[in-house]
């Protein structure tokens, strides 16, 4: 599996009665994936992955770096093996902002028509409806109302969005106000006029996860033209210390986990 290593067929509690993938279920690992980390200057970080099986093989390059009060984040899907392969690339970025609740005053807005939708999680019954905690308040916009409660009580949102069709030029953002200015995370693509393969936001407890997707065919040692993996985007505000911190002299500092 792309990014995550190689598993054992069969190995998942699911498996035992369905012999299909079960995208959502733990496997066992046959070679648990090893990334390759490098910090090129101050403001950079480089993470690189890479697997072969047989005639199948990939790397997966990850870049981030901070700009001003922007951390933006490119990746990059190499096919290293002799045949060709076809897989579904999404992005999948877990944002929080210094552990607050996901509710109110945040917004998830698109440049696309967000008032169509289904919600797998619900039928499964593991997750709650988008509208138990937000409100279409545009056709592409949604504001949260309530919190999504932790602990014991913890919540889950799993939205897929089937409006318009979605092209690789759209960008969508997940907008915040904390008190201490907006914090932006708009996620968006390289460029080309592809459709998106589908678009779907998760929440749960503190954290955030807009999470469009691309279906990629690369041919052998073949990687997208352009850089066409995703490119995502993190504002944020320039954020003082708590003050309920012990003392610290440390300057103030951009606070992003994804």
């Amino acid at each position: 599996k792309i990014g995550v290593g190689k598993l054992i067929k069969g190995s998942c509690d699911a498996c035992k009665t369905d012999t299909n993938y079960h995208f959502n279920s733990r496997y066992d690992f046959a070679e648990p994936p090893v990334w390759t980390v490098s910090h090129p200057s101050s403001d950079t970080i480089d993470m690189i992955h890479e697997a072969s099986l047989g005639v199948w093989g990939y790397r997966f390059q990850r870049h981030l770096q901070v700009h001003g009060d922007m951390l933006v984040m490119r990746s990059e899907l190499t096919n290293t093996g002799s045949k060709a392969f076809k897989t579904v690339q999404y992005t999948h970025n877990f944002l929080a902002f210094n552990r607050q609740q996901i509710g109110p005053p945040l917004k998830l807005q698109s440049g696309q028509d967000l008032s169509s939708y289904s919600e797998p999680g619900n039928e499964q019954g593991w997750s709650v409806p988008i509208a138990s905690r937000f409100v279409l308040t545009a056709p592409n916009v949604w504001t949260a109302n309530s919190a999504l409660p932790a602990g014991g009580q913890r919540q889950s949102i799993l939205t897929q969005f089937e409006g318009p069709e979605f092209n690789l030029n759209a960008s969508s953002s997940y907008i915040a106000d904390s008190g201490l200015g907006p914090a932006v995370v708009s996620v968006m693509t390289a460029g080309g006029h592809e459709r998106l393969h589908g678009y779907k936001f998760f929440a749960q407890a503190t954290a955030v996860c807009p999470e469009p997707s691309q279906e990629i065919a690369l041919a052998p040692q073949e990687t997208p033209a352009g850089n066409r993996g995703w490119c995502s985007r993190f504002t944020v505000p320039l954020l003082p210390s708590p003050s309920s911190s012990p003392v610290s002299t440390a300057p103030a500092a951009r606070t992003v986990s994804a």
